[in-house]
């Protein structure tokens, strides 16, 4: 029997939560762990098995399920300059100089724009000869020797001429002597679970990038960031065992794989589930050297990375578990936990060095923060009567403050950690934004707030006295300058609400968020729609562009759309950059180059071809091909 799964039945053993108990298997207990972990790692295949088959249940079956199987479903805007010599933006991260993954880079020159299947390279400087110069397929990512996968392209990074492209590759399923409308039982079935890779190719000459290497682990990814040409992805696999054969995670370099050390893989003790690896690689893009290591764990959600860092959670329901229509609800909500593991990180080393727990689950990345070795988190606590916490974790991540029982009935929509303050916003049926001092970790407290209607769910540093929020205020965009200079008596200082109904994907995401203070330039995509008294619709969709002025506010210079002329068919707009004084926006097909001063079209290029390319062969200044 193959290693790596020989059937389709097993897709997703669902192992889920039972207590640890004494582990007599493994090598070290407690702190100290091997290699300096503070982690243990396995010393044999056998003692994995025994810690998966004590810490996991089959939860559909009840017990473990060697034979059983279930049907699983601030911006750091750059300021060196291109090789055209403009000065350009680049993506907005959480936390300046450490880079993440995003579907639209730029080197100042070129713009690379991942769709599921393809890289697109567009020629963008000067605006006036926009033009497609290159186009790397899926199927070419990531390099020779994979023959009938499938490829989702996930994410990019441009440095140092190198365009880096984050994937995700599954095999697909084979099976042999299948029986007519009944694939349970088919037989000679192999399947291989997903792995996520890192490739890396030489764009000195965009025009026809060249493949360099590839390399990846087991899982579908969760994320991944870059540190000075350093990148650390974070994918998660599956711990299955299917008529004896375990799914041990697998290390790629091309198209040649091997299973992970078990030195090389770490569990906690103390874990009351172990239904995944968390498998992480470190990779310096232009030496091809690499570091990797896993964690045994529940499924992770938010991650968060400092300098020194990678910070990964699991959220927990300690409590029993109830059924309610149909859907697994905990008993005790407020039981909900969340450990978090946290990762040392020096070059392309990596050590599990703390584990900690907080009460209740965190909204997204922005809940965690790093500052002169403190986590400070922010956490909801139950869906039924929500309280809201703030923790500050010192380096072992044992608890040393704590805010507790913050803005009753209502739920964290918008956290943003700016130095020693902690800026908040809970929604229910106003908008608090409550400003937190945390300059005393011993004694995070709460030095101002201010009411108002909506809310917001992305807040953005402006400078040392004043936020920004983009939210919502009855069913309408809402975008709002906070002037936060006296912490105790925060104001809005200034706010836009558009007059029509409306939504932002930037409300969500922030990669899709471009400001520029400097420039008062404020670029998100965003959708409007009204009915007239005759019932009559209008719609727009586009970037919304917005002039952020300290001393003026908020005001919406214009829409930019990418509307297909001939079909009246919108094409959303997803991202934004700016080269020199020409403003980008990119939405799934179009590209668009305006004046930054008056907004004027310069030019457009479609870079992919949308479902109907016999439309617009004769609207495009520089087709491709159909």
């Amino acid at each position: 029997m193959n290693k790596y799964l020989k059937t389709l039945i097993a897709l997703f053993i669902a192992l889920a939560a039972v207590a640890a108990g004494t582990i007599t298997y493994v090598v070290l207990t407690g702190v100290g762990g091997t290699g300096g972990h503070f982690l243990s790692s396995f010393y044999s295949e056998e003692s994995l098995r025994e810690f998966l088959k004590d810490s996991a249940v089959d939860v559909s079956q009840g017990g473990w399920a060697d034979e059983r199987y279930s049907l699983g479903t601030p911006t750091e805007l750059a300021p060196e300059n291109s090789a055209a010599g403009v000065p350009y933006s680049s993506t907005n991260v959480q936390v300046a100089g450490i880079d993440e993954e995003d579907i639209v880079k730029t080197d100042g020159e070129y713009i690379y724009i991942s769709s599921w299947n393809s890289v697109s390279i567009l020629r963008a400087y000067p605006p006036s000869g926009l033009a497609n110069a290159s186009r790397i397929d899926a199927k070419d990512v990531i390099g020779p020797g994979f023959d009938d996968v499938n490829v989702w392209i996930k994410g990019l990074y441009i440095v140092s001429s190198r365009l880096v492209i984050i994937s995700e590759v599954s095999p697909p399923y084979y099976w042999a002597n299948y029986i007519e409308r009944s694939p349970l039982n088919a037989t000679n079935i192999v399947w291989e679970g997903p792995r996520t890779m890192i490739s890396v190719f030489d764009v000195t000459d965009a025009e026809n990038p060249v493949f360099e290497f590839s390399c990846g682990v087991s899982g579908y990814p969760l994320t991944s960031r870059m540190i000075d040409g350093r990148v650390y992805l974070i994918a998660q696999s599956y711990t299955w065992i299917y008529q004896g054969d375990l799914a041990i995670p697998k290390l790629w370099a091309g198209s040649d794989s091997r299973e992970f050390s078990l030195s090389n893989i770490f569990y906690d003790p103390e874990t009351s589930e172990a239904n995944s690896f968390l498998n992480l690689l470190a990779v310096n893009v232009e030496t091809e050297e690499s570091n990797h290591m896993s964690i045994v764990a529940g499924y992770a959600s938010t991650i968060y990375m400092s300098y020194n860092a990678l910070y990964l959670t699991i959220q927990k329901w300690p409590g029993e578990w109830i059924a309610l229509d149909l859907e697994r609800t905990p008993e005790d909500e407020d039981s909900t936990l969340t450990t978090i593991y946290k990762v040392s990180v020096d070059g392309l080393s990596m050590e599990t060095t703390a584990r900690g727990d907080v009460k209740g689950w965190l909204l997204n990345q922005f809940s965690m923060d790093e500052k002169d070795s403190f986590l400070r988190v922010a956490t909801t606590t139950s869906w039924i009567e929500p309280k809201n916490n703030v923790y500050v974790l010192d380096e072992s991540l044992n608890t040393v403050g704590a805010l507790k029982g913050l803005a009753p009935t209502e739920r964290i929509y918008a956290a943003r950690f700016v130095g020693d303050v902690l800026y908040l916003v809970t929604f229910r049926q106003v908008d608090p934004l409550f400003v937190i001092d945390l300059s005393l970790p011993t004694n995070p407290k709460v030095v101002g707030e201010l009411q108002m209607p909506g809310f917001s769910s992305y807040l953005h540093p402006v400078d040392d006295d004043h936020v920004l929020g983009i939210g919502s205020e009855n069913w309408s965009l809402k975008v709002a300058l906070y002037d936060v200079s006296d912490p105790a008596n925060p104001v809005e200082q200034s706010k836009f609400v558009t007059s029509d109904s409306s939504w932002s994907l930037a409300m969500y995401e922030h990669k899709a968020v471009l400001f520029d203070l400097e420039k008062e330039l404020l670029v998100i995509p965003a959708s409007s729609w009204s009915w007239d008294e005759f019932g009559g619709s209008s719609y727009k969709t586009g970037a919304f562009v917005f002039r952020v002025s300290l001393t003026d506010g908020i005001s919406l210079r214009g829409i930019i759309e990418h509307e297909n002329a001939l079909t009246w068919w919108y094409d959303y707009v997803e991202r934004s950059l700016y080269i020199g004084d020409c403003l980008y926006t990119i939405s799934n097909y179009l590209v668009k180059a305006s004046s930054l001063e008056d907004l004027s079209e310069i030019s457009f290029v479609w870079y992919d071809v949308p479902p109907w390319p016999e439309y617009i062969i004769a609207y495009n200044n520089t087709a491709i091909e159909a």
